[in-house]
């Protein structure tokens, strides 16, 4: 009897240079402040939605960054809205 070990999870060391291009274009984004915290999370979805359907027509790697981005900033708004107000005197 043959034994096969289990396929190892994803990290995100595996994702390394994913995350290094999202992260050059935060920073080129950085003058634009917090606003994206602001937005409703169904726009950063659209927005990365128009940013793959981009990818789809020119496979230029940079509408996959940025629509990376956008579904990043998405799940995030979503995820703090579903967590609630931050109590008072929380940093």
């Amino acid at each position: 009897m043959s034994t096969r070990e289990s396929p190892r999870a994803a990290t995100l060391a595996d994702l390394s240079a994913a995350l290094a291009a999202v992260e050059r274009v935060l920073e080129q984004n950085r003058h634009r402040g917090d606003a994206w915290q602001h937005a409703p999370v169904f726009s950063h979805a659209r927005h990365a939605e128009a940013h793959l359907a981009c990818w789809r027509e020119s496979r230029n790697v940079e509408d996959l960054v940025h629509g990376a981005c956008r579904a990043l900033m998405a799940l995030q708004n979503a995820l703090a809205a579903e967590a609630g107000p931050a109590p008072k005197g929380a940093a």
